[in-house]
């Protein structure tokens, strides 16, 4: 994880220069929710993904300033070890998920056992995408609407199944 990672004292700088700089952060389901209104003044959304154990302490920096930010959960990790293709590190607890919302945190999904969503078999993709929905529902109580795709790649297919099963987001990287 080092190459898509910094130190505790570096994030904090992060986030000292984000309150500093006047940036507004909002969720992701925030942004989303905003086209044609007016976005706050210099806003910038913040996410991460898998759901490691250090995580925690990220929320908890971001919530003394007041920052908020998306968490993509892995939920066939949640209580235990990463899946096969995860680095090895301690994950979180389904239990801490709702301290987390507390803190600011938006939760979204990240699939389940975080397969390659757009080269698996249409049944794997489907259960990727539609498992992990309803384990974070029945856990937070609530709809979770946004997912990103695991290892940041789709296809249209994919695309459509997100879409199918509910969700009004999803985020994705581009290789470039």
């Amino acid at each position: 994880l080092a190459t898509w990672s910094v130190t505790p004292a570096r994030f904090r700088e992060h986030l000292d220069c984000m309150r500093d700089e006047g940036r507004t952060p909002i969720t992701v389901s925030a942004f989303v929710a905003t086209p044609g209104k007016e976005l706050p003044e210099r806003p910038v959304v913040v996410t991460f993904d898998d759901g490691y154990a250090d995580f925690v302490q990220a929320a908890e920096e971001m919530a003394a300033r007041g920052l908020v930010s998306t968490l993509y959960v892995t939920t066939g990790v949640l209580d235990g070890s990463p899946t096969i293709g995860m680095p090895s590190a301690p994950m979180l607890t389904a239990g801490q998920l709702t301290l987390l919302e507390a803190l600011g945190v938006e939760v979204g999904a990240h699939a389940h056992h975080h397969h390659h969503v757009d080269v698996a078999p249409k049944s794997v993709a489907r259960d990727e995408i539609r498992r992990p929905k309803a384990i974070l529902e029945d856990l937070l109580g609530h709809p979770v609407v946004s997912y990103a795709y695991p290892h940041g790649s789709y296809r249209e297919a994919v695309r459509e199944q997100v879409r199918a099963a509910g969700y009004t987001s999803a985020c994705a990287v581009r290789n470039a």
